[in-house]
C-alpha cells in the first residue's frame, strides 16, 4: 500500500478495488470492533510488497465482569450453538473456516462475497456472528 492508502485503510467506504468488487466496510468493521473492545490493530505495508494486518487481543484469564458494586460476576459460557454467516471469496479458505466452525458445533450460512452477504443479511439478519477474512489478493493477511 502507498501511504496515502495505508493511511485511509480503515476508513468505512474507502477501497482501492472497483465500484462492484468491494465495499470498503471490511477493514473498518475490524477497526470498529477492535476500538469498541480496547483491541489493538496495526498495519504493515510494503508497496507492491504485500500487507500484513496485527490484531492484538487481551489475554484471556478467565470470563469476569465487573459490576458497578465492583464485585466480580464470573459469567458461564454457554456450549449452544452460534449461527455465524462466513464471508469468504476464497473457496478453500471458505470451506476450511466453515469446517471447522461445524466442527465446534456452530451453524453456518456462506457467502462468497460482500454484496452476497449483504443480500443474506437483508433477508435474515439473525446471526451471532459475521465472520470475514481478508486477503490482499495474493496471499492471506494475519489477524
Amino acid at each position: 500500500m502507498s501511504d496515502e492508502v495505508k493511511a485511509r485503510v480503515f476508513e468505512p467506504f474507502f477501497t482501492t478495488k472497483d465500484v462492484n468488487k468491494a465495499t470498503g466496510l471490511g477493514l473498518a468493521s475490524i477497526y470498529g470492533f477492535a476500538q469498541q473492545f480496547g483491541v489493538d490493530v496495526h498495519v504493515y505495508s510494503e508497496l507492491d510488497r504485500g500487507t500484513v494486518s496485527d490484531v492484538y487481543l487481551p489475554r484471556y484469564l478467565e470470563n469476569v465482569l465487573n459490576t458497578a458494586d465492583d464485585k466480580p460476576v464470573i459469567v458461564q459460557l454457554t456450549k449452544g450453538v452460534s449461527r455465524i454467516l462466513v464471508v469468504e471469496d476464497n473457496v478453500m479458505g471458505r470451506k476450511l473456516t466453515v469446517e471447522r466452525l461445524h466442527m465446534l458445533g456452530h451453524e453456518t450460512v456462506q457467502a462468497s462475497n460482500g454484496p452476497q452477504a449483504i443480500k443474506i443479511l437483508k433477508a435474515d439478519a439473525a446471526f451471532d456472528l459475521i465472520f470475514v477474512r481478508y486477503c490482499d489478493g495474493r496471499r492471506p493477511v494475519r489477524i
